[in-house]
């Protein structure tokens, strides 16, 4: 690991700045890629020069720097690197990680020069896709040399205020017409609710139970109450966790007693079977005021859990609780949430507080991600360069004392860690009393980079090959979406190394959770593809070549998916694993590698004693949208965790300066949208354009679902490779596992509104299809119903007594004519939470809900929401409020699209230029090279000296220019930012 300290080498302010979006770029034939323009700047803040030799730029950029000059086969960019306006040479390291070194070669036209104090460098640069985000740019952006490191201090902001502004359209969208992008204004927000009161909601709970009958009467329960457990030794934890959970709600402090029937005062759990249901999650919650006694019967210990977290709303809203009979069991069987621990570490107390909130709305399974591409965090003692290398992350090119820094990472390592075996085990135990399972994720396909270079150390430093990864003579020929090469497992290694590695890590695990007294049930293998050149170049596969299968690569997927279900099947564990990892091409659509995976693996092939589960994340993409009723027709257990409506590392809102994840497909996910997820009618998920047809789609669209109980459930995600802090996590999180928790427990009358097309046959234009219309007036108010519990009970008990702090959303704002006078009518998100308003006359105060502004000039004024002290971030002026104004922006948006799209036109001819011209310059210095290694060949024929000391022939002085390499710096284009391929052969150090 490198030290800190550059000592007295002056350091720049960073800044980040985002030209423009949605630029096409042609790469060749048939290959049309989409980038932005963005400007990199080096300001020198201090009193003395910073001189250009010595030193290098780190930074972790997701996107591709220069894709039209980067060479996939080679790993780098052309002739080792690329010299750019402002004299700086980017090389790409890995993963995310590039370097900017100031040019000090031989061609004097190039060479960098001091930045003067005062001055600022500029680096223009073209990227692919699109950004339209501040916490898309990663902070912790370093300067090293050979020995140390300096973090540059205005990056280490987690709010990333060293990126500039978002302000006009070609910034903040994606692309041309993406309307999605358009920032909300107030008026977009303000919704008008009819919200239920806070006394109407201290009796409604959420997930919303199966069925609640109120009657007269009510008890009021306070320190004199008892927990009675029947000393049901089962019982005995469940009841302590009641006896602290109520402590936590109502600050009452409740004794646990074994007490004679008929006891007055007490709350009683019991192990029994309701005669509700036979669902084993089952259970009834009766409030009797006659003898006084609230009494919980479940028919199992996760039921009688779900009845203490009913129990807990109630008192959530006071400790007078209404007369009521509760009978309810949950929809699914499977209700989780995947927490990435791997790309971005957070300790157990974090971990804790997600599972306590995940337990207050009855989710019940835990997805961690311990083991990926960019972390490993579970200890293994036997192996500890497991954790030693795997879960830090610092400046080291070798890799052989951590991981080389990535995702916004500190150079000293600083910011890694894992779980210890007592760690895990105490979450096991912490989530169990909480009817929560644990299910370890360990990445074993294109995304297992972090433990494919731990167990390379291993190797080194033990000799042991049992447990290899991947061949390290294997010459990588792939780049993953993440920008690595050397992140998939290989399953052709000697002696099914890859396999025993799986083995050895799942009897650990297995292990653990038996010593915590939970046992494995699942383990996750993630399941991304590996791409077909990782396995088909590797010496080892084309061993097999001899085969003469008809598609070797996939012959190795099918058998290494097999391998490892084997495995688990053999210590009686199932396999959970993303849907494609058990699919295979379909000869019937296409060539292999044209036409996504359809065609699920035999079910048979894995036998029949332990459960196979396919995760499916893609509903909206056809044909992608079909493989979950595939896998569960074809005999497939399945869990929906669709990204289009349950990732909830998007961003709520399209807004620049609020964090969260975006693709080109989705902006932001609302919370609305995942309250509108219908799990069991999967057809009916699409934001399609034709109103008519109501989300849904035709027959020939979307797979028919004929083996219904084979869907377990649905699963939410949270990724956390831009997410550096807890806050941010929990703002991603909440409110949005809330409705997410209502879909996955809770099936609301107004799904079932929603039935498959008719076809009908129109006398004039022949069959048609003809969707009926879902009761749309009752999901809205169903919606408002939920909003009205968020905010008066929800948002209160997640800051009160998890101490955790859920988004607060900007509030909206109307502007109406009434007679002469103007008013502003102005709401929340949700209920509870206080709208304030500013001016330049005075400071923050709250605003009622109609306020007369007839006298006011509104573009004066600022907006916020507060929430228990809580702000969100201010809206620069509330001007936006009459529906014209929304709309006029629209308009000027759609109306500028035929010259946004003739400037980006002229934008891809003058890359295309840019690009042709280089490769000219390429073959120009290919052409001299050649030349001058003729008139060696000729020198050597003729009988001339021209040796070195070696014996070898000496290589007379290239001349200047002789490389080919220019410097095209116009102003304002995309050829200043394409920047020079490095031509003359050069050896490149990472370490600057």
């Amino acid at each position: 690991m490198f030290r800190s300290n550059l000592g007295t080498l002056q350091l720049p302010k960073v800044g980040y700045d985002v030209g423009r979006n949605g630029l096409p770029l042609d790469l060749g034939p048939g290959q049309r890629i989409t980038t932005y323009l963005a400007n990199i700047t080096l300001e020198n803040i201090g009193k003395t020069p910073i001189n250009p030799d010595g030193w290098s730029l780190y930074m972790c950029h997701e996107k591709l720097i220069h894709p039209m000059f980067y060479n996939i086969s080679g790993l780098q960019f052309a002739g080792g690197g690329l010299i750019l306006p402002g004299n700086v040479t980017v090389i790409h390291i890995k993963g995310c990680m590039f370097s900017f070194t100031p040019y000090l070669g031989e061609d004097p036209r190039f060479k960098a020069q001091p930045i003067q104090p005062g001055q600022t460098l500029i680096i223009p640069i073209v990227a692919s896709e699109f950004l339209v985000s501040r916490y898309s740019v990663y902070p912790n952006w370093y300067i090293a040399n050979r020995s140390h490191t300096n973090l540059i201090p205005n990056t280490m902001d987690n709010d990333r205020k060293f990126v500039g502004p978002f302000e006009h359209n070609i910034q903040y969208t994606r692309y041309i017409n993406d309307l999605d992008s358009i920032k909300l204004s107030p008026i977009d927000r303000y919704r008008g609710y009819r919200f239920l009161s806070k006394p109407e909601t201290k009796s409604e709970i959420l997930p919303t139970p199966f069925k609640k009958t109120e009657s007269t009467g009510s008890v009021s329960v306070n320190g004199n109450w008892l927990i009675d457990y029947n000393g049901v030794r089962n019982l005995a934890n469940i009841a302590t966790y009641l006896q602290s959970s109520i402590k936590g709600e109502s600050g009452l402090s409740l004794r646990l007693s074994n007490v004679a029937d008929g006891t007055r005062k007490v709350i009683q759990i019991l192990l029994s079977k309701p005669a509700a249901s036979t669902n084993p999650e089952a259970y009834t919650l009766q409030v009797n005021p006659n003898n006084e006694r609230i009494v919980i019967n479940g028919f199992s210990n996760a039921a009688v859990i779900n009845g203490i977290n009913t129990l807990r709303s109630l008192l959530a809203g006071g400790r007078t609780i209404k007369s009521m009979t509760i009978n309810d069991y949950p929809r699914f069987p499977y209700r989780g949430l995947e927490l990435d621990l791997a790309s971005n570490y957070f300790p157990p107390s974090t971990v804790k507080k997600v599972i306590d909130v995940m337990a207050l709305y009855k989710l019940n399974k835990l997805v961690l991600i311990l083991g990926e591409e960019n972390g490993w965090r579970i200890e293994i003692p036997e192996i500890p360069s497991l954790t030693k290398i795997g879960s830090k992350r610092c400046h080291d090119p070798s890799e052989d004392s951590c991981l080389f820094s990535q995702l916004g990472s500190k150079p000293d390592g600083t910011d890694g860690g894992y779980l210890t075996v007592n760690n895990y085990q105490d979450l096991i135990k912490y989530a169990a009393v909480r009817n929560i399972e644990i299910i370890p994720q360990i990445h074993m396909g294109v995304k297992a980079r972090a433990a494919i270079k731990s167990m390379r150390v291993h190797l080194m430093t033990t000799k042991d090959k049992s447990m290899v990864l991947q061949d390290p003579t294997d010459i990588p020929r792939y780049m993953t979406s993440t920008l690595y090469s050397d992140s998939a497992v290989n399953p052709c290694l000697p002696n099914e190394s890859t396999e025993k590695f799986f083995e050895f890590i799942l009897t650990k695990l297995k292990k653990y959770h038996e010593s915590a007294g939970v046992p494995l049930k699942y383990i996750h293998v993630g399941g991304d593809d590996s791409p077909p050149p990782a396995w088909l170049n590797s010496t080892h596969c084309q061993r097999l070549l001899h085969l003469e299968k008809e598609d070797l690569y996939l012959e190795l997927k099918v058998n290494y998916s097999m391998a490892l279900g084997d495995i688990a099947t053999k210590h009686g564990v199932g396999l959970i694993s993303l849907e494609e990892f058990f699919m295979a091409w379909p000869s019937r659509l296409g060539p292999p590698r044209i036409v996504p995976f359809l065609t699920p693996f035999s079910r048979t092939r894995f036998g029949n004693s332990s459960d196979i589960i396919s995760v499916s994340t893609t509903i909206n993409q056809f044909p992608q949208r079909r493989r979950p009723q595939l896998m569960a027709n074809s005999g497939y257990k399945v869990i929906l965790q669709p990204s289009d409506y349950t990732a909830l590392q998007f961003a709520a809102e399209p807004d620049s300066e609020m964090p969260g994840e975006y693709d080109s497909r989705t902006r932001f996910i609302n919370a609305t949208k995942v309250f509108n997820f219908l799990p069991e009618n999967l057809c009916c998920n699409f934001e399609l354009t034709d109103t008519g047809s109501f989300g849904c789609t035709v027959p020939d669209q979307c797979e028919p679902l004929t083996e219904k109980d084979n869907v377990l459930g649905i699963q939410a995600s949270l990724s956390t490779r831009f997410v550096k802090d807890e806050d941010t996590l929990f703002k991603l999180l909440l409110p949005r596992l809330i409705p997410f928790a209502e879909r996955a427990y809770h099936k609301a009358a107004w799904e079932n509104t929603y039935l498959p097309p008719k076809q009908i046959f129109n006398p004039q234009t022949g069959p048609e299809v003809v969707f009926s219309k879902p009761d749309l007036v009752a999901r809205d108010e169903d919606w408002t119903r939920v909003a009205s519990i968020i905010g008066n009970k929800e948002y209160p008990r997640l800051v009160n007594v998890l101490n955790v702090k859920p988004n607060v959303l900007p509030p909206g704002a109307k502007k109406e004519k009434m007679g002469t006078k103007e008013l502003l009518r102005v709401d929340t998100s949700y209920p509870g939470l206080t709208p304030q308003i500013k001016s330049s006359l005075a400071d923050w105060s709250n605003i009622k809900n109609t306020t007369d502004v007839t006298t006011l000039k509104l573009k004066d004024f600022q907006m916020r929401t507060l929430f228990n002290g809580m702000q969100n971030r201010r809206l620069k002026s509330i001007e936006q409020t009459m529906p014209l104004v929304y709309l006029s922006l629209k308009q000027e948006i759609l109306g500028n699209v035929t010259k946004i799209r003739r400037e980006m036109e002229l934008e891809r001819q003058r890359q295309m230029q840019a690009a042709q011209a280089m490769e000219f310059r390429r073959r120009q210095a290919m052409i001299q090279q050649q030349q001058q290694a003729n008139q060696f060949a000729r020198a050597q024929m003729g009988g001339t000296n021209q040796f070195n000391q070696f014996g070898m022939p000496q290589q007379p002085a290239q001349q200047p220019g002789a490389t080919g390499v220019t410097n095209q710096q116009t102003a304002g284009t995309a050829q200043q930012a394409a920047g020079t391929p490095v031509q003359q052969p050069r050896q490149f150090n990472p370490t600057g």
